[in-house]
């Protein structure tokens, strides 16, 4: 499903959040034959809903929605995970839908929030507790628009917050505006067919920035305090594993979305809000270091060229470190920089507001 960022409205942001979660999750798998379960119940603090919680089990080396099994929960919190092959270990996580409760993955002692920490399981394990605790505050998630109408030419396919390095679903951005009632019918629908929300309308922008850019904003929770965390658009198909892998991420408040996961900027559970820019300058042609590079010289930098106007400045780098002090378009080579290599890093502050800032870089060159 694909939704324009600035015709998202209050009223249709929950059903919207309900949609994308059900195409992401998809049905619960068919258990199949011969094959092996886990089983188990989970706690919830006061205030939680035993009805908003989706319990998932996950090959260790699984990213993206490429998870095993799902399971709902029953009135007494108890899950069965079926579906799952025997004899093999499985990291089983816990997530609310409404985000009250902090999402992780099993050990004995309580709930971690990364992969690599969760304990594994093997099928036939019968009796384990998934003790959940509350979630963080709430982190505004703030997607930034320019301030002259401009979209991304690819559609958006969901907003989720994803596990750094595995891009496996921690929670869907927005959910403090799912209702319980929203939430226990998400859940329910993710072990069973054809149990789909209806599509929502669009109408108007969310929020609008106090310096002109546009802002949506998905208050999000579901995180635990001081734990790492990414943002995560979605452009291919989140009908599979592969299409969810198939994002933009968050890559830092004054930065454009990134394509590479690896390229991903974290933020941890409780931080205040964090700024998602989907448009940024870039540069047609990189700047260049002019002049001859040794000791005492005085080399320039060659601006580079911008799709946008704005305002420049300037870094130099030695061996791709930055040299302190040295921000302006000219440098004298340094004793310190024999045997080194030299490049000039450019940082472009475009006027219009809601563009990301961008950055070109040189090649580097030695000081001879």
């Amino acid at each position: 499903m694909s939704v324009s960022l600035r015709r998202l409205a209050p009223a249709a942001l929950a059903a919207l959040l309900a949609l994308l979660l059900t195409a992401l999750l998809g049905a619960s798998p068919a258990a199949a034959a011969g094959s092996s379960i886990i089983k188990g119940t989970v706690t919830v603090p006061a205030g939680a809903s035993l009805e908003a919680q989706v319990v998932l089990a996950w090959l260790p080396t699984a990213k993206g929605s490429d998870f095993a099994s799902v399971a709902v929960l029953d009135e007494k919190g108890r899950f069965v995970l079926t579906g799952l092959t025997s004899g093999t270990g499985y990291q089983i996580s816990v997530l609310d839908v409404t985000g009250k409760v902090a999402s992780g993955y099993y050990t004995p002692a309580g709930l971690v929030p990364a992969a690599a920490q969760a304990t594994l399981l093997r099928t036939g394990t019968t009796g384990i507790s998934l003790r959940t605790a509350a979630s963080a505050r709430a982190t505004a998630i703030r997607i930034v628009l320019p301030a002259d109408g401009a979209e991304p030419s690819w559609p958006p396919q969901g907003f989720y917050v994803v596990e750094p390095g595995n891009g496996r679903l921690t929670a869907l951005a927005g959910n403090v505006a799912l209702s319980s009632a929203t939430a226990s019918s998400v859940a329910s629908a993710l072990s069973a067919t054809g149990q789909w929300p209806t599509a929502p309308r669009t109408t108007s922008l969310v929020a609008s920035g106090s310096t002109g850019a546009q802002v949506v904003s998905f208050p999000t929770r579901g995180l635990a305090s001081g734990a790492a965390y990414t943002f995560a658009i979605p452009y291919g198909n989140t009908d599979n594993p592969a299409g969810f892998l198939k994002s933009f991420y968050y890559s830092g408040d004054d930065t454009v979305i990134t394509k590479k996961l690896s390229a991903a900027a974290t933020f941890t559970g409780a931080t205040t809000r964090i700024d998602v820019h989907v448009l940024g300058a870039t540069a047609k042609t990189p700047p260049t270091v002019t002049g001859t590079a040794k000791v005492g010289a005085l080399v320039r930098s060659s601006k580079a060229t911008w799709d946008l106007a704005g305002t420049v400045t300037f870094q130099w780098l030695r061996d791709g470190v930055a040299i302190a002090g040295a921000t302006s378009s000219a440098y004298r080579v340094q004793d310190a920089d024999r045997g080194a290599r030299l490049s000039v890093r450019e940082t472009l502050r475009p006027k219009v507001a809601g563009y990301a800032n961008g950055v070109s870089t040189s090649a580097r060159v030695p000081v001879v």
